[in-house]
């Protein structure tokens, strides 16, 4: 994949109408114009400023004042490469050992980031481990505290070890229940036998399940030291300010005299296999994944040229293996991406057939595609069309302040140097059609492939279901925590309240037909975002043909009255723009992106989808095919399968959320169905759209009258109806069984309020106690912490539409913990209900909640979102940004009293996907 996307794929590893008019160019724009060369990742860099500290710390800072928040990020070069066998995750589990406490600070450090209002985690892969959170500006100090504190003083204990190995073995199960996963770690097994890369990052159970408080300290000393760290700050601050407060806390930390420790053993080539990896095991759809090894490290010479081959190949329905395999109904999905490593690199593919069609004939497909490259090679258009993806998508992942610091700090801790981008982008404007055809011969050999196929044993479509009443077991939750402790680690200007700046009104505007745009300028970085909806979601479907709405939606890019389904990509790919459409129950949404001379293009074919498409017969059957294979993966999830059952059990018959979309229901779907729903539905006066960037708003506004003027509607507008959902005389469970799963998924809720109550508020502070934040709420400090029954807890208030919604909890277990997981789980929601919360929790709650406001608006396509959910509820323009006044409004009593009245741990709906 492009270098650009690389920490990305990293995180993958780790564990965590009308016609078109053709319109007068306006001012700045130009249809056709090519993308500057100082648009460059140099433009991106050549602000950052590089420190090092006397005891070896790498400093790069980066002033962005767009919003009044930073990103204080913690890059450790030290990643699974550098484990043996017998502690293979080793770094993962030191990751998670890292917000346990330190020696100063013996607290949960969950705790002390939700109290910074701090949207904090971390990750781990091959190459590197890091640590990142965003705040309000005034909140850097306690940051940079918080990270120079646990890089030096870890405390490890070995009880904590205990309970935390059991939250990375559920992590671990939770990984396993994806057939994919399972393949990918089998093949690169195979791919790299004596290799590091070729175990998973988490590790093997076994080294898990025994690994001491000893090992995970020793492995610690080696490796979290300042001279094999990065620390990177990007945001709305002053330099000079800010490097006194990084010397004063990271200066602090004394130099390691050791040298770095070297790799335990010599890391041995891949290597290929001529015969495929086969998994045959529980499943619903057969798939195949490949592996061509040893490519180059991150800084190799030919790495532009294989991303270039890469996104002819697999880059967006002009690829060669969409129009090969895909648009041939040959397959339902391919994807392929590189991945450049320090040691070692290798190219992906994975691809679902179509019904009918062998894994070993759709293996074939693919090798035909890749041998056409290497025999006649590929011409400049693709060339071009590749490379301008590739360099508008490098500046288009930098548009916020954590993306900017993802990318300095990935750059610098696997590749060496933060500027390592600039040097990717030079390459990737060298690399000729020649490059590619000579990549592709000496990488995407056959002796040099693992072939693995994922051959379903027996379906695990979801069985059970039936309706049973439930009796919980007696249980006493632990004390609560003590809120009010984070204030003895933490500086007094963590706990002060985050100054907000001025609220920025876009411009607002309906044209004549009913179509609401806002418009809001951000001139931080060269690029345009745009993000609205159509009233035409799934909210609408029948039960007889459910999945009409989500076809509708993902058909209107499939052809329009002046372009095909290719011609429609190709306008927005050879700009590296883009264009989606998703639907939801309430409407689809429909987002774009790109540099911002390339707007025009985006609305013109935004304007085409909306108004002009033609459903084509031959594209209808194809998403029709790729939906109902979708579907039966979608049926071996028990994260997707609890969420259905759940959903359609809370809601009545009639509710715009009862509706699950069926085989049978896809299959009773016709081409004209989708006509006729488009021809109702996609209407002016049902859409909203907001543009967000660096664009002159009245040329804008001319642009969008151009495109949208002769768009009408006729006929009254359909609207959706949201009856409240029935509360149970008692809690009742389904229980839906999925074979083959390693883990559970469980869901617990009941009725709830609507956005619009006048409860909503005191609902978000309790929420925010309950379960707001895993690591800092009573359901994670009990379900995860102290009993180690579950990687993931939380518990949330949903919206349904405009009507009223549910409050709901979920978390993932061991299938034999389900029923101890559910207790616990009841008897704490019993006691809350009972007795409410403490006036320090309520506290803690909002300023959690209060500081966490800001860094929710650090980007500015954030406010116009705001402007939209505020038009969607019926509240006046700016309501979302006077949350802080209504937060500050809520009391002890308000929270206690929604407590009572909407926590209902006797007449819960419980549902649990999970094996028999």
């Amino acid at each position: 994949m492009a270098f650009w996307m690389r920490f990305t794929a990293a995180l993958l590893t780790a564990v965590l109408v009308g016609n078109i008019v053709v319109l007068p160019t306006l001012p700045g724009w130009t249809d056709s114009a090519p993308l500057s060369a100082n648009s460059s990742a140099s433009s991106l860099v050549r602000d950052v400023r590089e420190t090092r500290l006397a005891n070896g710390l790498r400093v790069l800072t980066k002033e962005v004042k767009t919003a009044p928040v930073v990103a204080v990020q913690v890059w450790y070069r030290v990643g699974s490469r550098n484990e043996m066998p017998g502690i293979t995750g080793i770094s993962h589990q030191l990751e998670h050992m890292l917000f346990k406490g330190t020696e100063s600070r013996p607290i949960q450090f969950g705790r002390l980031f939700a109290a910074l209002g701090s949207e904090s985690n971390a990750f781990t892969s091959y190459d590197m481990t890091a640590y990142v959170g965003t705040a309000a500006s005034d909140k850097v100090e306690a940051l940079l505290q918080l990270e120079a504190d646990r890089l030096a003083n870890a405390a490890i204990r070995d009880s904590d070890l205990d309970s935390e190995k059991t939250v990375v073995l559920s992590e671990l199960d939770g990984s396993n229940n994806n057939p994919g996963t399972r393949l990918y770690r089998a093949i690169m097994k195979a791919a790299y036998p004596k290799n590091a890369y070729g175990w998973p990052v988490i590790g093997f159970r076994q080294d898990v399940e025994q690994y001491t408080g000893a090992k995970v300290r020793d492995y610690y000393r080696r490796f979290y030291r300042p001279d094999n760290a990065t620390l990177v700050v990007v945001g709305n601050f002053d330099t000079a300010d800010l490097l006194a407060k990084v010397q004063k806390t990271f200066g602090a930390i004394a130099a390691t005299t050791t040298p770095l420790a070297p790799l335990p053993s010599p890391q041995q080539p891949g290597r290929g296999q001529t015969e495929p990896v086969i998994l045959r095991e529980p499943g619903s759809v057969p798939f195949l994944q490949m592996v061509y090894v040893n490519l180059p490290t991150v800084v190799g010479d030919d790495v532009a040229a294989l991303d270039v081959l890469d996104g002819v190949l697999s880059r967006g329905k002009n690829s060669r293996f969409y129009q090969g395999l895909v648009q041939t109904g040959k397959a339902t999905r391919i994807s392929g991406y590189t991945y450049n490593a320090i040691g070692t690199g290798w190219y992906y593919l994975s691809a679902t057939p179509t019904p009918g069609v062998s894994l070993s004939e759709l293996a074939g497909l693919v090798n035909q595609e890749l041998v056409s490259v290497q025999e006649k090679g590929i011409d400049p258009v693709e060339l071009a069309r590749v490379r301008q993806q590739i360099e508008a998508g490098y500046i288009l992942s930098n548009r916020s302040i954590d993306s900017q610091a993802q990318q300095l700090g990935y750059n610098q801790a696997v590749g060496g140097d933060y500027r390592l981008g600039d040097r990717y982008l030079a390459a990737l404007r060298r690399v000729t059609v020649a490059d590619v055809q000579r990549v592709a011969r000496q990488y995407l050999q056959p002796e040099g492939r693992v072939l693995g196929y994922f051959e379903p044993s027996e379906i695990t479509a979801a069985g059970g279901g039936d309706v049973q009443s439930v009796q919980h077991e007696s249980y006493t939750p632990s004390t609560p925590v003590d809120p009010e402790e984070v204030k003895r680690y933490l500086p007094a200007s963590a706990f002060q309240p985050s100054a907000l700046p001025p609220l920025r009104q876009p411009e607002t505007f309906t044209l004549g037909n009913g179509l609401q745009v806002w418009l809001l300028t951000d001139r931080s970085t060269p690029t345009v975002t745009l993000t609205g909806d159509v009233q035409a979601g799934t909210g609408f479907d029948t039960e007889a043909r459910a999945g009409l709405a989500g076809l509708t939606a993902r058909n209107l890019t499939s052809g329009t009255r002046e372009q095909t389904a290719l011609e429609f990509a190709r306008r927005l790919e050879e700009r590296g723009a883009s264009l989606q459409f998703s639907p939801s129950r309430d409407g689809v949404g429909f987002g774009g992106a790109a540099l911002a001379q390339d707007l025009p293009v985006v609305l013109k074919q935004l304007g085409a989808a909306l108004q002009g498409a033609i459903f084509p017969e031959e594209e209808f059957r194809r998403s029709q095919s790729q939906a109902l294979v979708g579907l039966k993966s979608e049926l071996d999830s028990p994260n997707r399968v609890a969420i259905r059952a759940f959903q359609s059990a809370m809601y009545p018959a009639g509710h715009p959320y009862h509706v699950m979309v069926t085989p049978t229901s896809l299959q009773n779907i016709a081409r004209e169905d989708l006509l006729a729903f488009y021809r109702q539905h996609y209407r002016p006066d049902a859409t909203r759209l907001a543009i967000v960037g660096d664009f002159e708003p009245a040329a804008v506004k001319a642009l969008l009258t151009e495109i949208f003027a002769n768009w009408s509607a006729t006929g009254p507008k359909p609207t959706l109806t949201y009856s409240a959902p029935a509360t149970r005389p008692q809690s009742e469970k389904i229980r839906k069984l999925l074979t083959g799963k390693t883990q559970a998924i469980v869901m617990l809720g009941s009725p709830a309020i609507a956005r619009t109550d006048p409860r909503f508020e005191a609902a978000q502070v309790l929420n925010q106690v309950l379960g707001g934040d895993t690591l800092s709420s009573r359901l994670g400090t009990e379900i995860r912490d102290r009993q180690g029954l579950s990687y993931g807890v939380y518990s949330f208030f949903s919206t349904a539409g405009t009507g009223p919604g549910h409050f709901g909890i979920y978390l993932q277990t061991n299938p034999k913990d389900v029923e101890r997981a559910i207790d616990a789980t009841v008897a704490l929601l019993r006691e809350v209900s009972r007795q409410g919360i403490t006036a320090a929790e309520l506290a803690a709650a909002k300023r959690t909640l209060l500081n966490q406001f800001p860094v929710g608006l650090a980007d500015p396509e954030d406010f116009a979102e705001g402007f939209l959910a505020d038009s969607f509820y019926g509240f006046a323009p700016g309501h979302f940004y006077r949350l802080p006044d209504r937060l500050q409004a809520v009391t002890l009593a308000d929270v206690n009293r929604v407590a009572q009245e909407l926590i209902q741990p006797d007449r819960l709906l419980v549902v649990a996907a999970t094996a028999p």
